[in-house]
């Protein structure tokens, strides 16, 4: 079986820890200089996980992480 696409697996990632009631994007975009990736979950607008890296698979995967973290702090998103 094939995995989903990195930012698939964030979105994915999320709706399994915090449901999928709330209503919430995954965005990825290049720095101002082009050589990073920065990605970053937003809920109401506002921004509650960031990640960045050289690679834009890797910047999603530390995203993942990013949100497991946030989970595992115990962060109400409600």
């Amino acid at each position: 079986m094939i995995n989903p696409n990195p930012k698939t697996q964030v979105t994915n990632k999320f709706n399994e820890l915090f449901g999928e009631e709330i209503s919430f994007e995954v965005v990825g975009r290049r720095s101002s200089t082009g050589r990073r990736y920065l990605t970053l979950v937003l809920v109401d607008g506002a921004v509650v996980a960031t990640a960045e890296h050289d690679d834009w698979r890797k910047s999603y995967k530390l995203l993942r992480i990013e949100v497991e973290k946030l989970y595992a702090d115990g962060l109400s998103l409600v």
